[in-house]
Formats: structure tokens, C-alpha cells, sequence
């Protein structure tokens, strides 16, 4: 038996005072991580065994009866057990989930999404972070480098390098998450797609983190590491945009659409100026 089994703990917010002064009397000894795994434990066991109200809350009167009763009344240990294999699953499937994201590892992604399918904030991880790569970015630069330093007009390397980030957004797995979003209600889409946006926040915030200080005099090799900066910026900044066109089509609300306009404005405008950065690179190339 598990030390927070010896435990008794009911969440606070039963709306009977005298069943909270119950279960206070009996926590006496329970640590903080006790008492929170208890109220988890119990909540579970509660659900499961439907000791619910007609409107989802914990049924505080009936619960109380079979705490009292010294769990003879409808013990329900089988229930608790699934229910409690259920949350371990939930709980690999999360930190699978946070370690690819964290890492850029779409493939613990994967498996995350393998073992929650329903799950589409981990469809929009899994998203941003192939959209977030800037691997292809690089590997367009080296090549064209490779290539011979007049080999490539201006035109061409800037369309070659500056469109990336609209060939790479992965379309066809926004698609999917939001279809299994819209399985629930347009509220559930419109998260979904702010889970987007919020996910790749935090990829930006995290190249920002391991870029290198740049120097406006450095040499190409600096130059082209603030270019990839940018790049970054415009790939975050269309993901808003996307998400937010998603989100106005949704809703239908006048305000939704404003933040679409503002987001599209702002991609745009980062968008003329990483051109502008690319073309000023591609001189440095030939000279």
C-alpha cells in the first residue's frame, strides 16, 4: 500500500463544510504531495464510480457514505485501478510529448501521438517543430554557396531562400489536428489553433536562446546567422497568421478577423524585410 493510501483527503471544493472539516481532522501527518495525490486518487475513484451531480461535480453526500462506511459501501478498487493505469498512459504520453518538443524530436512526437491520438495540442508540437527547423534553410544557403559565388542572381536567391518557410508549413498536419479538434466544438478548434501559435512562441523563444550575439560588421558567416534569425521570425510570424485566418473562419467574429489583418500586416512586413537582408547577403557572396 502506498503511504498516501493511509491518507484520507476530499478536494475543497465539496460544498459541505462539515465533510471538509471531516477530512482535515484525517490528514493530520500527509505531506503537501500526499495531499494532492490523495485528492487525485479520490477524484478518480469518484468519477469512475459516477459519484457524480447531474452537472459533473463530485457528489460530496453519497462520497461521504462510503468514506464513512469505511469503504464497504461499493468499494470500486477495479475501477480505481483502470482509472489509474489510464493517468500512467497519460503521463508517458505527456512527457514523451515535452521531450520531443523540448528536443525538436518529432518522433517521440509520434509516439505521444500514437498513445493520445485525440490529443491534437501534440498534433500542433508536432507541427511547429518540423516547421521550426531551420535545417532546409541552411542547407539552400551551403548549396548555393557550393554552387559558385555569380552562379545564382539575386532574383532567384532570394525566391530560393526567402520562400522556404511557405514550402515547409506543414499543412497537411494542421489539417489533421484540427480535424480531430473539430470533432468536439468550435471552441476546442479555436484552442487548438492558439496551441499552435503558443507552441511556436516557445521554439522561437528557444532559437533566440542559442542564437549568437550579432554583430551588424560581422562577416558572412555572422550574416548569415542573423538571416537565419529572421528566417525564424518569418516562420513564427506566418504560423500566427495561418492560425489566426483558421480562427477568424471559425468564429466569424469581427474581432478575430482584425488580429487576422494585424498578423498578416506583421508577417508581411518581416517577410519584405528578410528579402531585403537575403539580397544584401547575396551581394557580400559575389564581391
Amino acid at each position: 500500500m502506498r503511504s498516501w493510501e493511509s491518507c484520507l483527503v476530499i478536494d475543497m471544493r465539496f460544498k459541505k463544510i462539515w465533510i471538509s472539516l471531516f477530512i482535515s481532522i484525517m490528514l493530520v501527518g500527509c505531506t503537501d504531495t500526499q495531499i494532492i495525490d490523495l485528492i487525485a486518487y479520490v477524484q478518480l475513484w469518484a468519477i469512475a464510480n459516477d459519484y457524480t451531480t447531474s452537472d459533473g461535480e463530485l457528489d460530496g453526500n453519497r462520497l461521504m457514505i462510503m468514506l464513512l462506511s469505511g469503504g464497504n459501501i461499493d468499494p470500486g478498487q477495479s475501477a480505481i485501478l483502470n482509472q489509474t493505469k489510464n493517468v500512467e498512459k497519460i503521463k508517458i504520453a505527456n512527457d514523451l510529448a515535452k521531450e520531443g518538443f523540448n528536443d525538436s524530436d518529432p518522433e517521440k512526437l509520434e509516439e505521444a501521438m500514437r498513445q493520445r491520438p485525440q490529443e491534437y495540442g501534440f498534433q500542433a508540437q508536432h507541427a511547429v517543430v518540423i516547421y521550426t527547423d531551420s535545417s532546409n534553410f541552411h542547407d539552400i544557403i551551403n548549396e548555393t554557396e557550393e554552387q559558385g559565388k555569380k552562379s545564382i542572381s539575386a532574383e532567384a536567391f532570394v525566391e530560393l531562400a526567402g520562400n522556404q518557410h511557405l514550402l515547409d508549413y506543414p499543412i497537411d498536419l494542421i489539417e489533421a489536428m484540427d480535424k480531430n479538434a473539430s470533432k468536439q466544438s468550435p471552441e476546442d478548434r479555436v484552442r487548438a489553433q492558439h496551441a499552435v501559435i503558443n507552441s511556436a512562441a516557445f521554439k522561437l523563444k528557444q532559437f533566440e536562446e542559442v542564437l549568437e550575439p550579432i554583430d551588424k560588421n560581422g562577416n558572412v558567416a555572422i550574416i548569415r546567422n542573423y538571416i537565419s534569425y529572421l528566417e525564424e521570425q518569418v516562420r513564427y510570424s506566418y504560423t500566427v497568421y495561418q492560425s489566426w485566418l483558421s480562427i477568424a473562419k471559425i468564429t466569424q467574429s469581427s474581432t478575430d478577423k482584425e488580429q487576422e489583418d494585424r498578423a498578416r500586416q506583421i508577417y508581411m512586413n518581416e517577410y519584405a524585410f528578410l528579402k531585403s537582408k537575403l539580397r544584401f547577403y547575396h551581394t557580400m557572396l559575389i564581391e
